[in-house]
C-alpha cells in the first residue's frame, strides 16, 4: 500500500490506521506526535520511536495541528437591560422666605421705595429722584410742520414738512411744501343689467418704499359717461415720488399733466421741485 492510501482517524486517545488489507492501532506518543513505518508492499508499523526497521520508510503526523490565527470580530451583541433606578436624592435646604412692603419717604429711602425682609436681614430698593421738567417743547407732533430747518448740503434754510402715511408712519422732510394734485378718471362699459364693467382706476402715491396714499375713481352706474376723483398731497421741496397707475384689464394708462412723458407706462417718477398736477385716464 502506498502512502497516499493511508487515512488517519482519531478515536478517543488512539489512532486507527486504515490499510488495504486491515487496521493497525497506535498509541499517541509524547507531544501528540504519532510515528509509523511502511514498506513497499503497503505494510504499516506504528512505532513508539524512530528509526524504522530495515526496509521501512518513516512517517509521522500530529494529533493536533498548529493554532490558527484569530478569526474576524463578531457583530456587537444586543444592548443589555437598563439598570434599576437609583435612590432618590436628598432634599435641598429650605429657601429663604422674603416679604415686601412699601417704604415711605424717609431716612431709608429719601424718595420712597420698597422694603424686603428675610431671616438674614432687611434690604431696601429705593426709587430715584424725580426728573426735571423738559423745556421748550413744541407741543404736538403736528407743530413740527412749518418749523425752520436746514436743507441738506449748502442750500440754506427751509421749512420742515410732516407727512403721516396710511399706517401711521411719520415722515419729516426739510424744504418748502409743494403740492401734488392728482386727477383720476374712470369710464363705464354698460352691462345688460344696468351696471358697469372696466370702471375703476387708481393712482398710488409713494416716496421710496413708503405708501403715502391712493387716489381712486370708480364708476358704478351707466347714467354718466365718466366719473373723476381729485386728490391733493403735500411734500417737502425736492422729494422724489413714485406714481403707479392701476387700470382695468386690457386697458392702457393714459397719463397727462406733469406725467405726460410716462405715456402708457404704469409708473411715473417725479421730483417735487415745484407744485405738480397729474392726470390719469385709460384707453
Amino acid at each position: 500500500m502506498r502512502g497516499r492510501d493511508l487515512v488517519a482517524a482519531l478515536v478517543g486517545g488512539a489512532v486507527a490506521i486504515v490499510l488495504a488489507a486491515g487496521v493497525a492501532w497506535a498509541a499517541i506518543g509524547d507531544g501528540g506526535v504519532i510515528q509509523g513505518c511502511y514498506d513497499s508492499g503497503g505494510n504499516v508499523k506504528v512505532v513508539a520511536s524512530l528509526p524504522c526497521p530495515k526496509g521501512y520508510t518513516p512517517f509521522q503526523w500530529n494529533q493536533q495541528g498548529p493554532k490558527g490565527g484569530p478569526g474576524p470580530q463578531g457583530p456587537p451583541g444586543a444592548n443589555g437591560q437598563n439598570g434599576a433606578p437609583g435612590e432618590p436624592g436628598k432634599d435641598g435646604a429650605d429657601g429663604v422666605s422674603v416679604t415686601s412692603a412699601p417704604e415711605p419717604d424717609g431716612a431709608n429711602c429719601p424718595n420712597g421705595g420698597s422694603e424686603f425682609t428675610a431671616v438674614n436681614g432687611v434690604t431696601y430698593a429705593c426709587d430715584g429722584a424725580p426728573g426735571s421738567d423738559g423745556g421748550g417743547g413744541v407741543g404736538t407732533l403736528a407743530d413740527l410742520d412749518g418749523m425752520p430747518c436746514q436743507l441738506p448740503g449748502s442750500f440754506g434754510a427751509g421749512s420742515a414738512h410732516l407727512t403721516v402715511g396710511p399706517s401711521g408712519e411719520v415722515t419729516i422732510t426739510c424744504g418748502e411744501p409743494k403740492n401734488l394734485n392728482v386727477t383720476v378718471t374712470a369710464h363705464c362699459t354698460p352691462t345688460t343689467l344696468g351696471g358697469c364693467t372696466a370702471n375703476r382706476a387708481v393712482v398710488g402715491v409713494a416716496t421710496g418704499i413708503n405708501s403715502i396714499g391712493r387716489c381712486e375713481a370708480v364708476k358704478l352706474t351707466a347714467t354718466d359717461l365718466v366719473v373723476t376723483t381729485s386728490c391733493q398731497y403735500t411734500f417737502a421741496e425736492g422729494t422724489s415720488i413714485t406714481l403707479t397707475a392701476e387700470v382695468p384689464g386690457g386697458k392702457s394708462p393714459d397719463w397727462n399733466g406733469d406725467c405726460s412723458a410716462a405715456g402708457s407706462s404704469t409708473v411715473c417718477q417725479l421730483t417735487m421741485d415745484d407744485s405738480k398736477a397729474v392726470g390719469l385716464d385709460y384707453d
